[in-house]
């Protein structure tokens, strides 16, 4: 999945919060070596919050929570 090809990577507080998102495990020296088995939940979870909630109405940060989270959860199956 190119994260480029997203609808949402034409506003910059999305892409900004998915910057955090990597970001967030490179700081923390965590090595993800199947990046599609988690990036591909994560964003559905994403998309599903979206049919709820406006995204532009979250923050940078809100939106790294919650790809984190998600994220998290696979990371630790």
């Amino acid at each position: 999945m190119h994260i480029f090809s997203l609808p949402a990577a034409s506003n910059p507080k999305i892409m900004n919060g998915i910057v955090k998102f990597f970001q967030h495990y490179r700081d923390k020296g965590i090595e993800i070596h199947n990046w599609k088995n988690i990036l591909k939940p994560a964003f559905m979870e994403l998309n599903k919050i979206s049919g709820a909630i406006i995204l532009d109405c979250l923050s940078e940060d809100e939106i790294a929570e919650i790809l984190i989270g998600e994220a998290d959860k696979l990371i630790k199956k």
